[in-house]
């Protein structure tokens, strides 16, 4: 099976799963700080998971998380069952990170300016759980970590957080022809570094 055969979008709750989920979502919104706790440990992995992704940082991701789901207390009111929620927390931990690196390359390209500029990329690999066959898990994480931002965003932004070509169009601020020739062209250069592995 080839990278881009490999479906990341969770199997759906059952519906006793997904009512449980609804009644611990609706206590939140609620203000019930237990319901809070219990969203924290159904998603904080997925959600960390997302970040480290993203930002290809340890430290970098795990600041991030926290940052949403501080913000959550505040957003879950928004939040009204249209989408699945898993979905609709992993598009607002999107955009946080979008945001980030954003405001990561303006802080490089003041530094740069001044002389003091450290671009260095982070070596700091991850496997992208929900992506990658068990048996090549580590190959296709190395894999995806050498690919281009322009090329791992919108790749990550598809597969992990399961954003459709309109969402991450207006996340990264791009054409859908854009992200979908992006998207197209990252799977042929996973697929063509994979192949080089076993050769």
């Amino acid at each position: 099976m080839t990278p881009s055969s490999i479906e990341l979008v969770e199997e759906p709750l059952p519906s006793d799963e997904r009512r449980e989920a609804n009644t611990v979502i609706a206590r939140a919104q609620a203000g019930d700080a237990g319901a809070f706790a219990e969203i924290f440990q159904a998603y904080s992995r997925r959600v960390t998971g997302l970040c480290r992704h993203m930002l290809r940082d340890r430290e970098l991701a795990e600041d991030a998380a926290g940052e949403v789901f501080l913000r959550l207390r505040a957003a879950i009111a928004t939040y009204d069952g249209s989408a699945e929620f898993d979905r609709w927390l992993l598009r607002i931990t999107a955009n946080h990170c979008v945001d980030l690196i954003r405001r990561r390359q303006l802080e490089r390209r003041w530094m740069s300016e001044e002389g003091d500029a450290d671009d260095s990329p982070s070596t700091e690999a991850s496997p992208l759980t929900l992506l990658l066959l068990k048996e090549r898990r580590d190959a296709i994480a190395r894999a995806v970590e050498t690919l281009d931002e322009a090329y791992r965003l919108p790749l990550v932004l598809r597969y992990y957080a399961a954003l459709s070509y309109d969402e991450i169009a207006t996340e990264l601020n791009m054409e859908k022809t854009q992200v979908a020739g992006r998207i197209f062209r990252a799977k042929h250069m996973l697929r063509k570094l994979l192949e080089e592995k076993v050769r």
